[in-house]
């Protein structure tokens, strides 16, 4: 099984780009693992990651809509590495969160939380190119 989830904030506002009539938005998750004591009283310190995540058709829409810089989510989906070629003719790879759902957690003002959502249809068997 290939799917991750993780929980963080949204490092800039959600890049949106068409091709031929297909939305696909990239943005970027920033999690954050606390300081701790290891038991040995070692300080392991706190660390931040940053995960690419890739969003394509109505959960395109639905991040476009709702999402911005700053905003905090819960997201799934599998994880896939993709190369190409730079313009010194170098692979490049790059891995990257293909999101099938997507949580909103930030509240819309201090005194409520609301939790909205969106989860990208499962692809039918027949769908798949393989």
């Amino acid at each position: 099984m290939n799917r991750i989830t993780i929980k963080g904030n949204l490092t800039a506002n959600p890049e949106v780009k068409l091709f031929d009539s297909n939305k696909v938005v990239n943005f970027k998750v920033a999690t954050n693992e606390r300081a701790f004591k290891t038991f040995d009283g070692r300080e392991i310190p706190k660390r931040t990651e940053y995960h690419k995540v890739v969003v394509r058709g109505k959960l395109a829409d639905f991040v476009e809509t709702y999402l911005k810089k700053g905003h905090l989510v819960f997201l799934e989906g599998p994880v896939r590495t993709r190369e190409y070629k730079d313009k010194d003719n170098k692979t490049i790879y790059v891995t990257e969160i293909h999101a099938n759902n997507i949580d909103l957690l930030t509240p819309k003002d201090n005194n409520k939380s609301e939790v909205v959502s969106m989860e990208q249809p499962v692809e039918h068997e027949s769908d798949l190119p393989f």
